[in-house]
């Protein structure tokens, strides 16, 4: 996925969830910068790894990870 696609279902997400009522910390109260920091960390931590495209994907090594913080929201998204 690149990196606008990325951010666009991310914010996408941040507004249901607003929408919802559930409160969503974000950074300098910037979207923009909130996902790029979040993006900057999980490809730091190698749980998103970027191709030769310039597109990123889960790092399948990190699966159970990402399945655990996946996890710890999904209540959130009922």
């Amino acid at each position: 996925m690149r990196e606008f696609e990325l951010k666009s279902a991310v914010f996408g997400l941040i507004e249901r969830l607003e929408g919802e009522g559930t409160h969503v910390h974000i950074p300098r109260a910037d979207r923009d910068y909130a996902v790029g920091a979040g993006l900057r960390m999980l490809t730091l931590r190698h749980m998103v790894v970027m191709n030769d495209e310039w597109l990123y994907r889960a790092n399948p090594d990190e699966r159970l990870l990402l399945t655990y913080y996946a996890n710890s929201i999904a209540h959130l998204l009922k």
